[in-house]
């Protein structure tokens, strides 16, 4: 049994013509799993991230199934969902100079964090705050405790983040672009902590990764789901993402990464942008970029359908010519 069932999950937001966000999204996260969620900007990643957690932005609706651990959360009352959120499932969101409260120091957020799920005192409470503190890496945790937000570098701002997430000691770790805006040092530093707080966990955490950086998810993620306009385009082990990738998107995102040793190469970005959820051609909805676009993309969108298992692991694409691709990396 999995960890996390998303089954159909579709987000609206209301108006006068509701707009749909998110189409018919379904993947499942095995215990002790690292799932990479990747795509552009605007391509549904965080709206299907905040589903789970049931922090949608007004005016937005989920509909569908999301099962954790044998708890439905679609429709979960709010005091059920709280009880959750945090202590089963905590998310590090990708901009914590936005995330934590300037105002307050950071020992006292983690303290917070942790009075609100267990049943423990203010000095168990600061006490296991500066030991999240120096699980994450911080140097001198007491001190640090002791700071505000601003005092602290964008690193280890985000090592208070994840601190604060891992705290109550989560099944599912949500990190949202838990590296953007920080240098690559530092970006290998956290992705390698929350690789070892999976590890240490002995199989009882998994994370959802989010990302638009594929790179990342080579390193990191056991299966990868590429989504666009709201869907997953293509599904499968992240192996089989790299090396026999089965929807032109997918590529798309391959060819603009830089490669080590290929100083000189070129790289093909995809033409044009993510359309909004409001004017998506008609069809397959990545036809207006699609190198390998034929008249028939546009007539009707393909299922997301089984797409064979080239030796590198099964997939799903949702392309009409998935068994045409041939790409291999220059």
């Amino acid at each position: 049994m999995p960890l996390i069932d998303v089954n159909g999950l579709n987000i609206y937001f209301d108006g006068k013509t509701p707009v749909q966000v998110v189409k018919d999204v379904s993947f499942q996260i095995e215990k002790g799993e690292v799932f990479g969620l990747a795509g552009e900007s605007g391509s549904g990643k965080s709206m299907t991230a905040l589903s789970i957690l049931g922090l949608l932005p007004g005016g937005a609706k989920a509909r569908g199934s999301i099962n954790f651990n044998g708890t439905e959360l679609t429709g979960l009352s709010p005091e059920r969902m709280r009880s959750i959120r945090g202590k089963e499932i905590s998310m590090v969101f990708q901009e914590p100079m936005t995330s934590l409260n300037p105002v307050l120091r950071v020992g006292y957020q983690i303290r917070e964090a942790l009075q609100a799920h267990m049943n423990i005192s203010k000095k168990e409470a600061d006490e296991r705050a500066v030991s999240l503190l120096r699980d994450v890496r911080i140097p001198a945790p007491e001190d640090r405790a002791r700071d505000y937000p601003h005092q602290l570098s964008g690193g280890m701002r985000q090592r208070v983040m994840i601190a604060m997430a891992i705290a109550c000691g989560p099944s599912l770790l949500i990190a949202d672009e838990p590296t953007t805006a920080l240098d690559v040092t530092v970006e290998a530093q956290i992705l390698d902590l929350i690789d070892g707080l999976v590890k240490d966990s002995g199989k009882n955490m998994s994370v959802l990764l989010v990302t638009h950086d594929l790179g990342i998810l080579a390193e990191h993620a056991t299966n990868v789901a590429v989504m666009y306009a709201g869907r997953i385009v293509e599904m499968a082990p992240v192996r089989a993402i790299f090396e026999t990738p089965g929807h032109p998107y997918t590529i798309g995102l391959l060819e603009s990464i830089p490669q080590k040793g290929k100083r000189g190469r070129p790289l093909k970005p995809i033409p044009g942008a993510v359309p909004p959820p409001y004017a998506l051609p008609p069809g397959c909805k990545f036809s207006d970029r699609c190198f390998f676009k034929i008249p028939r993309c546009t007539e009707a969108e393909p299922e997301l359908r089984p797409a064979g298992d080239r030796g590198t692991g099964p997939r799903l694409a949702r392309c009409i010519r998935t068994e045409e691709l041939q790409w291999r990396p220059s």
